[in-house]
């Protein structure tokens, strides 16, 4: 290899080095550089769903410690009747793949593919109505600006 490159005119081996140089800076681009600027873009973006999720707690929680949630009459529909009606209402019925009756006072709801801003408000919705909390909230990136969304509704 070394007598071939050696054998070459001064402008072949300019033109070797300077393509060998190319091919190694695209190679590190594309198996280094780029997977690491898509890993730090997908953290960027859990990490704001999650402050999202987390502001949203925090609100309902702040709300149900000042007494402001549970005002006005309760909703007397059957658990499976309320999730179908409010779900329609806020746009996320086609991403409900499973409501399960827990026990009597409580149904477990699975969200697949839902997006992640409305199902949160329409979570966050149920929780804030009189008579009613959630439980076990579970979500899980789905995509970009979706999530699977597991959690369970019971009367309290």
């Amino acid at each position: 290899m070394k007598e071939w490159f050696l054998a070459l005119s001064s402008r072949e081996r300019n033109l070797v080095v300077a393509g060998t140089a190319a091919i190694f800076a695209v190679l590190v681009y594309l198996f280094w550089l780029e997977p690491l600027h898509q890993r730090l873009a997908s953290a960027r973006l859990e990490a704001a769903a999650q402050r999202d999720l987390e502001t949203l707690v925090a609100r309902a929680a702040q709300a149900r410690a000042s007494g402001s949630l549970g005002d006005g009459p309760r909703d007397q529909r059957s658990l499976l009747a309320l999730i179908d009606a409010s779900s329609r209402e806020a746009g996320v019925a086609q991403a409900v793949r499973r409501i399960q009756p827990a026990d009597a006072d409580s149904v477990q709801v699975r969200l697949d593919a839902v997006p992640f801003d409305r199902a949160i408000a329409w979570v966050v919705d149920l929780d804030q109505r009189p008579g009613l909390a959630i439980a076990e909230l579970t979500a899980r990136k789905n995509g970009p600006g979706t999530a699977d969304i597991s959690f369970r509704l019971s009367r309290h």
